[in-house]
Order: structure tokens, then sequence, then C-alpha cells
């Protein structure tokens, strides 16, 4: 008992050490990608695409459900907390 309790305590600290610098993030940066075809576009800190949703009225999404599921949103706590890399021109 004493040992499966010690295997449990040990992964559940593994476990909240990979979590707790996630949950602290506290900026979000928009860097450039490049593509020879298309030329330069946003990304975020996971090198993905970034889109603006035309549908979506200003300061609120329309794409939830299944549709942030396959065009995940960069989400930030404020906009001070966005920052683009030196690349990402204005």
């Amino acid at each position: 008992m004493l040992k499966s309790r010690r295997i449990v305590l040990f992964l559940l600290a593994v476990f909240l050490i990979s979590v707790i610098p996630a949950l602290a993030q506290d900026e979000y940066t928009v860097s450039l990608g490049k593509s020879d075809t298309r030329g330069e576009y946003l990304v975020g800190a996971k090198g993905m695409t970034l889109y603006v949703f035309p549908a979506d009225p200003l300061g609120k999404s329309v794409c939830n459900g299944k549709c942030a599921e396959a065009w995940p949103p960069l989400l930030a706590d404020s906009a001070d907390k966005v920052t683009a890399d030196e690349e990402v021109p204005g």
C-alpha cells in the first residue's frame, strides 16, 4: 500500500511539474511563417497559422465547438500579453 501511494505521489508530482509552466504562461507570441508559394503569414507559438474569422463581431468569436476544435483560437488574457516576434512588421 505504501509503495503504491509513493508511485501515485511521484506520478502526480511529474504531472504537476509538466503542467504548471503552461498554466503560468503570461505572454503570447505571434511570429511570421514563410511559404515559397504563399509568402509570409502569422503563426502562433506552436507554429500554427493564425486566421481571421470574418463572421466574428468585434470582441466576440462565433467559432465554437467543432469549429474551435478544428481551428483552435489564440487566446490571451489581455492584449498587453500579446507580443510580436521581431520579424513581424508593424
